[in-house]
């Protein structure tokens, strides 16, 4: 069990990333399209 939590910790790490560099992405394209 607590290796599954691990790995469903790990899952929602791993997301919570993808989501932050998405949104850093996107300012990122934004601010180069306002300069």
């Amino acid at each position: 069990m607590v290796v599954v939590h691990r790995q469903a910790n790990l899952f929602e790490i791993v997301r919570a990333l993808r989501t932050a560099c998405g949104l850093a992405s996107l300012l990122n394209c934004r601010k180069q399209k306002c300069d």
